[in-house]
């Protein structure tokens, strides 16, 4: 097989904190090839540029103009690659409705046409991902609420991306609490430490082994893998 073509992509990334560091974490390990630059008109071949922003849909769609008219600006990219969350929108419907506003303008499509576009939504939120490493969930649960989550749904053996909304008003919100209880079941309550575990390659592998053992599970993440492995 010959080498791979090079290729820019340009990562519009939903989440100020945690999504950035997790995307720049596992991209090094599974596109080592690409190297990111600091300002969205730097690449020139095997590169990324990477930007993020805070809130949700509608609010991301602002953002997402803004990331159009620097990928038109500079000329050079081979993907507009943008991942948000799916809260409580469904996935297929979140994606119509992204593909809606980048498609039309005017009358007119807006994506460059040598630029094509990836949409990963993270059903519901990057969150219910991390809970599909099954080495998080402790053999007997110490904390009464986490032990009533496990009994209610073990998401270490049922999809956490099928997963609703438990205790709380949203389902990213409740599988945001199911993760951070676990980081406390292991004495782990400090953000910045949860976040450095989560993006290092073990942590990225068991969730690489859950879905190899369990295919129908994290569909969403798969799609993410999925795109990665096609760069690869």
């Amino acid at each position: 097989m010959g080498e791979l073509p090079e290729v820019n992509i340009y990562f519009l990334v939903e989440g100020v904190a945690t999504e950035p560091k997790i995307y720049r974490a596992w991209l090094a390990h599974l596109l080592p090839k690409l190297q990111e630059v600091a300002g969205f008109d730097e690449v020139e071949a095997d590169n990324y540029f990477m930007t993020s922003v805070g809130g949700r849909w509608p609010y991301v769609a602002k953002q997402i103009t803004a990331s159009l008219n620097e990928v038109k600006q500079c000329g050079k990219y081979d993907y507009l690659v943008i991942c948000i969350d799916a809260e409580e929108w469904r996935v297929n419907e979140l994606i119509k409705e992204i593909e809606s506003h980048l498609n039309v303008a005017d009358g007119q499509p807006i994506l460059p046409v040598a630029t094509r576009l990836k949409i990963i939504i993270q059903n519901r939120c990057i969150e219910t991902w991390l809970l599909g490493n099954c080495q998080m969930y402790p053999a007997q649960a110490k904390n009464q609420t986490l032990k009533n989550y496990l009994n209610d749904y073990n998401a270490s053996q049922l999809d956490p991306e099928r997963m609703g909304k438990g205790d709380c008003t949203t389902h990213a919100k409740f599988h945001k609490k199911y993760l951070r209880l676990l980081f406390y079941e292991q004495r782990i309550r400090h953000e910045e430490t949860q976040r450095n575990q989560v993006a290092t390659l073990t942590y990225l592998q068991q969730l690489q082994a859950r879905v190899v053992t369990k295919p129908i599970h994290l569909s969403t993440f798969q799609t993410f893998l999925g795109f990665c492995q096609n760069l690869s």
